[in-house]
């Protein structure tokens, strides 16, 4: 386990963990937060490392949950939640018998 320390503006640094925090790797286990002013913000963070495996699946199901699914094998995929609810996928697909 890693120990991170961002100190800065408020702002930022909120900016920075929530960027963190995305990462599919890395878990944030916040442990201190210390407010200097308003405007500044230093925070302590634990930071586990899961690496995951290169290739993940992407499932899809209908809203009425008839049973319908697809399953969409990709490499290097990073999922980033936009909004409640709302994420983006990015990564490689490929065909094997292409």
């Amino acid at each position: 386990m890693l120990s991170i320390t961002v100190k800065g503006n408020a702002h930022k640094v909120n900016h920075f963990l929530y960027e963190l925090s995305q990462l599919m790797e890395l878990k944030l286990i916040p442990e201190e937060v210390e407010v200097t002013d308003a405007e500044e913000r230093e925070v302590t963070c634990d930071v586990q490392h899961q690496p995951a495996s290169k290739l993940s699946v992407v499932r899809l199901q209908e809203q009425d949950c008839s049973g319908c699914e697809i399953a969409i094998p990709m490499l290097d995929l990073v999922c980033a939640e936009l909004e409640d609810g709302k994420y983006v996928l990015t990564g490689r697909c490929y065909d094997l018998f292409s």
